[in-house]
């Protein structure tokens, strides 16, 4: 196996000089992807992190116009109609506000209109180069990159793959319910072996009340996002393990993992299911449904006091979006998304349920 380079690690204030960090991130974007994959949207915000101001500033100058693509794209995504040259200098001379607006930004806002803007830059890590170390280069080669990941995450999730099943419960054939048959709504998707996925059509609140007095752990995806972004070192790592701590309770007492998206598209998928902490089996029932299917999560510690291990638990998710926002900002953040039943709840039941 050839060298691995590892992601990031900028402690808050703490910003690397730009010669010693140029040369990791080359590698990282050549053999790095062969050994690595491809750049998640965390690690690609931890490169842009780590753009000194002063080889901002020298971008800021530069003539070379294959340079400045990634910060005209860059600026369309954070919401710019139009990103000109001269306002593109000015976010620059804001040095670490500008870097912090951008890695904030939330990925499942890019809509096909500012993507499609976006790609008419033509900005690539190619244009940029590699070649030689000059002032400005690592702040267009970070930025390059991140905008190289935005573009091809923001085209999975608005180009979503044909259902192709037409099965009852899916996506193009949902559940249509009142509040008052939700219980029997999921139960019924359970015996089919699938993972409900409530669609509550700007009623989560409602639903998520009404779930709060079951027997069931209840992971907040607006925390874990959050925590996520949060610019101490090891925010990433500390979220996932927030991620499976939740996992284990639910597991040791037997009760549902029920996970409120609200209106985030968490990127579960990309960053957040871990193998050993948090799988992306656990999003299908198929997958998830026997004991067998926890080993190398649990440790032994895990067992102390747990009573009713794994029975009777299974997971269900909400989503506050309208049904047709579920392909457009869950995919590719929810793994399997096409095998959950999708139950959609007629949201003036609510009130008068």
């Amino acid at each position: 196996m050839g060298p691995a380079q590892e992601a990031p690690k900028v402690v808050q204030g703490a910003v690397p000089d730009a010669r010693v960090s140029f040369p990791k991130l080359c590698i990282r974007l050549t053999t790095g992807i062969t050994y690595q994959g491809e750049l998640t949207p965390e690690e690609a915000r931890l490169w842009v992190r780590r753009c000194p101001e002063e080889d901002m500033r020298a971008l800021a100058s530069t003539e070379r116009v294959e340079w400045r693509k990634p910060l005209e794209a860059a600026m369309l995504y954070v919401g710019e109609q139009e990103a000109t040259w001269d306002a593109a200098r000015k976010s620059l001379q804001q040095g670490a506000t500008f870097l912090e607006e951008l890695c904030r930004f939330d990925l499942a806002h890019v809509t096909r209109g500012n993507l499609q803007r976006m790609k008419a830059v033509g900005s690539s890590v190619a244009g940029v180069g590699m070649e030689v170390l000059e002032p400005g280069a690592y702040t267009a080669l970070a930025l390059a990159a991140f905008v190289s990941v935005v573009i091809q995450r923001s085209e999975q999730r608005l180009t979503p793959p044909e259902d192709t099943t037409q099965r009852p419960f899916s996506l193009k054939r949902p559940k249509r319910i009142k509040m008052v048959e939700l219980e029997d709504a999921i139960q019924e998707a359970l015996q089919q072996r699938r993972t409900p996925l409530i669609v509550c059509n700007r009623k989560e609140e409602a639903v998520a009340t009404y779930l709060s007095y079951q027997f069931m752990t209840t992971l907040d995806a607006k925390q874990v996002l959050m925590m996520s972004i949060d610019k101490e070192e090891g925010a990433l790592e500390k979220a996932q393990a927030f991620l499976r701590k939740k996992l284990v309770s639910a597991l040791k007492f037997g009760k549902p993992l029920y996970i409120r998206m609200a209106t985030t598209a968490l990127d579960f998928s990309g960053s957040f299911c871990v193998e050993d902490q948090f799988p992306s089996t656990l999003f299908n029932r198929e997958l998830w449904g026997a004991p067998a299917s926890y080993k190398g999560i649990l440790s032994e510690a895990d067992f102390d006091r747990a009573c009713c291990f794994g029975e009777d638990h299974y997971v269900l998710i909400s989503t506050d979006f309208e049904l047709d926002k579920v392909m457009e900002y869950l995919h590719p953040a929810l793994p399997h998304l096409g095998d959950m039943a999708v139950i959609d709840i007629d949201p003036s039941s609510v009130d008068s349920s």
